[in-house]
């Protein structure tokens, strides 16, 4: 059996943007609900970096923020506005 080199070429750059866009979480700019603000905040490099921080100066384990309880997420968005 021949196997086309471009079918390949194709399936791998698909498989390796999938894996890029799956590593990024939140930093893919989505929008996240704050309700402290009652709007929606665009979720980008900046905000994910703050997020690190907030996980680092509190001692939590590192955990995508929408998997995080919504007490969890609510004490990170009173510390965001402080």
């Amino acid at each position: 059996m021949r196997l086309n080199h471009g079918m390949m070429a194709l399936a791998l750059s698909a498989t390796v943007l999938a894996s890029a866009s799956a590593m990024t979480g939140c930093a893919s700019g989505e929008r996240v609900y704050d309700p402290y603000r009652q709007d929606y905040r665009q979720w980008n490099r900046g905000e994910n970096r703050l997020y690190q921080e907030w996980e680092t100066g509190t001692h939590r384990n590192h955990l995508d923020f929408r998997r995080r309880s919504a007490g969890d997420q609510q004490a990170y968005w009173a510390w965001r506005h402080r």
